[in-house]
């Protein structure tokens, strides 16, 4: 089984957001600004970006808010996603990164979850594959 990410662009399946890139500015006065570019399967690529402070947390955090905005955006006012958490966490010599989030969809209320193994110099990517992972499953139906 391999551990390699996705290659940039690669789908996750029919119907479903494909994650296009991530990348991370650090600055120096202690902030970051994450861009997340996703495609929905109607192929037109939309980026959101967000700011955090350039900590391990805020980096991961601001990755994985960037992911939920992009994807927002593209599902429409039906849905409703709230990032809950994100942490960066080591189990079995692995870096892992998990998001929560808190979704609505049609009335119903969802709590998903989300992990991807990682580097840790890639976690804010991790988050944003991880986050993507999470509410694909939720959204399809609003993507097709």
């Amino acid at each position: 089984m391999s551990m390699n990410p996705p290659p940039k662009g690669e789908h996750a399946g029919s119907g479903r957001l494909r994650f296009d890139d991530m990348t991370l500015e650090t600055f120096p006065d202690s902030h970051c600004e994450a861009l997340v570019s996703l495609t929905p399967p109607s192929g037109v690529s939309v980026s959101r970006q967000v700011s955090g402070p350039n900590t391990v947390e805020g980096r991961i955090r601001a990755a994985a808010q960037a992911t939920l905005d992009a994807a927002s955006s593209i599902a429409g006012s039906d849905v409703s996603l709230e990032l809950a958490g994100a942490k960066a966490v080591t189990a079995f010599d692995s870096s892992i990164v998990i998001v929560a989030i808190r979704a609505l969809a049609n009335g119903r209320r969802y709590r998903l979850t989300g992990c991807y193994a990682s580097v840790p110099e890639e976690a804010p990517r991790g988050a944003a594959l991880a986050t993507l992972d999470a509410i694909n499953r939720v959204l399809t139906p609003f993507l097709e």
